[in-house]
């Protein structure tokens, strides 16, 4: 079950703040159906923890093993990665959303938010070790078979892959675009850190998940 956190101001997190008034009518309902379908207290200073209470009140009926996951949000972005604070509805830092899981492990988990065009979104996967472990390598085939989808020559310019591996991941595409995809991730560099050999053995989860 994966949950969006719903937010408030002090708790660190933000909402777009047309959402609280009814100048903006539609921004206005949308905050007010999030708050009456949680059945959450909407009280200053009390909105983030009432979400959480409700659903460790709820989790007790579930059975035992279910997990709810909740989701960190990141900004809304333009074509260039610039944030779009007036095109978001809500940001949830990843840090705030694992905080709130370690509460209950037992009944939580947390997801990470990596806007696809954020410039830094590729190397701050490879540099957060700490997150190999959760990570499971998959392959939007045949996306990677496209360019400039998917473009090694980008991916060099930004100091995330060595310029003598470009050519030979050229070829590699024109033969096969699984390969292709599994080798340039494997090739991918930052801060002197690459993915983790866990993230690319998902044989074990899928065993153990049946």
């Amino acid at each position: 079950m994966r949950i969006g956190l719903n937010l408030e101001r002090r708790s660190g997190l933000w909402f777009n703040p047309a959402m609280e008034t009814l100048l903006r009518p539609q921004q206005f309902v949308q905050r007010r159906f999030y708050l009456n379908a949680g059945c959450i207290h909407d009280s200053p200073g009390r909105v983030d923890a009432s979400v959480v209470d409700r659903l460790q009140n709820q989790c007790a009926a579930l059975p035992r093993g279910a997990k709810v996951i909740f989701l960190a949000f990141d900004w809304a972005r333009d074509d260039t990665g610039t944030p779009l604070r007036d095109r978001s509805t809500f940001y949830v830092q990843d840090v705030y959303a694992a905080a709130v899981a370690v509460r209950d492990p037992a009944r939580f988990e947390w997801a990470a938010s990596v806007h696809p065009l954020a410039k830094d979104a590729l190397a701050r996967l490879v540099e957060r070790r700490d997150w190999h472990p959760r990570l499971l390598n998959g392959s939007d085939y045949p996306l990677p078979g496209i360019l400039p989808l998917v473009s090694p020559e980008l991916i060099a310019e930004r100091g995330l892959l060595a310029p003598a591996a470009v050519p030979v991941l050229r070829e590699i595409r024109e033969h096969n675009a699984l390969l292709f995809d599994f080798v340039l991730k494997r090739s991918i560099e930052a801060g002197g850190t690459r993915f983790g050999h866990s993230v690319f053995e998902t044989r074990p989860f899928f065993v153990n998940a049946t």
